[in-house]
């Protein structure tokens, strides 16, 4: 689905790119999430 959004948009990208790209992101994304949830336990909110 996203791969045809970016062609819609004129974006030429491989299908073997835009999972480099997933797993180069996906990491840090996670990283930020669990930092945020442990900011949110340690304050108690």
């Amino acid at each position: 689905m996203r791969m045809t959004i970016l062609a819609g948009k004129e974006v030429r990208i491989t299908f073997a790119e835009f999972v480099k790209y997933g797993l180069l992101v996906t990491p840090a994304s996670l990283l930020a999430c669990r930092g945020v949830l442990a900011l949110q336990l340690a304050v108690g909110g």
